[in-house]
């Protein structure tokens, strides 16, 4: 009888000591966590917007292209006194964090090559309060215009979509040479880089 139990008891603290199936140590609280990752590349477009142009001057498209060149048929203007010339409309999309600028380059109205230019008609930032010389200008509805700095939008975030509007407005004295003038203006779009750490 004894051994019988002895038996019995020993078998008992075998299977006690024996791990049970299923069971395991758990850290961080109880939790299990998978971290993921994943990027998101920055893309940016800068293009016209659908109606590329205001009902004032004529244009003619140069292509499809967001980038192509658009002519603006010569509008006459009045001596001595600032007149709107025409109006360009720009969108932009960016996701990229940094933000982006668009700048522009213009360069002054000429007449065509091979005739006599005797008074200059320059580009300017902004209108002079005397003007004693011809110029033309913009004008943005852009996100923190500098035209001084030749920047007619920009923004140090992402941005979903933004509209703004380019008006090119000129100014000319009574001795300028008559006859057809234009000039381009360049837009170059660009995305901003990573801030430095000082």
């Amino acid at each position: 009888m004894k051994k019988s139990l002895i038996a019995a008891s020993a078998s008992a603290v075998a299977l006690a000591a024996m791990p049970a199936v299923g069971v395991f140590a758990v850290g961080n609280n109880g939790s299990i966590i998978d971290t993921i990752s994943t990027t998101v590349a920055p893309t940016c477009t800068f293009t016209r917007q659908a109606t590329k142009h205001g009902n004032d001057g004529t244009w003619t498209p140069g292509g499809a292209s967001s980038d192509s060149t658009d002519v603006m048929t010569a509008a006459t203007i009045t001596i001595g006194s600032e007149q709107t010339l025409g109006t360009s409309n720009f969108n932009v999309v960016c996701n990229d964090h940094n933000g982006y600028a668009v700048t522009v380059a213009a360069d002054g109205l000429a007449l065509p090559t091979g005739q006599t230019q005797l008074h200059n008609w320059n580009y300017v930032a902004s209108a002079p309060e005397s003007p004693t010389a011809s110029y033309w200008r913009i004008d943005s509805t852009g996100e923190n215009v500098n035209l001084a700095s030749n920047v007619v939008s920009t923004k140090s975030s992402a941005q979903d979509s933004k509209d703004f509007t380019i008006t090119y407005k000129a100014y000319a004295i009574a001795t300028q040479d008559s006859g057809t003038y234009s000039a381009n203006a360049t837009y170059t779009f660009a995305q901003l880089p990573e801030p430095t750490n000082p």
